[in-house]
């Protein structure tokens, strides 16, 4: 049996196609978290929400716990929005890399470090 051709063109096309569709799963996950991210904008609760039955520590306790809770919830959009956008650059990062190394000849260097940089 012989040595396995890393480098034979059948091979080449098989991981381009490879990594095309790992792109793909990429980009599903960017519309799915634009979805969540478009969702969570929405989503809100004003001061009232974390009232209690306290006429004196009641309003006091309701801003402090609301302050809170709009800190995180501007954190986590910020964070759905990242996402979105990071998962879109893995996915076209992914594509570029996949046409690089097809168009790769035998035993050519791909510096990959060009394609993406974190």
């Amino acid at each position: 049996m012989g040595e396995f051709d890393y480098y034979d063109s059948k091979i080449l096309q098989v991981a381009g196609d490879a990594i095309r569709e790992e792109a793909t799963k990429w980009d599903d996950m960017a519309r799915d978290m634009r979805k969540v991210a478009e969702t969570a904008k929405q989503l809100s609760l004003t001061p009232g929400a974390f009232m209690v039955a306290d006429p004196w520590a009641g309003p006091a306790v309701s801003i402090d716990q609301f302050k809170i809770y709009d800190d995180v919830h501007k954190l986590l959009c910020s964070l759905f929005d990242g996402a979105t956008t990071e998962f879109a650059q893995i996915g076209n990062a992914l594509r570029a890399i996949a046409g690089e190394y097809e168009k790769s000849d035998e035993r050519t260097y791909i510096d990959i470090s060009k394609i993406y940089k974190a």
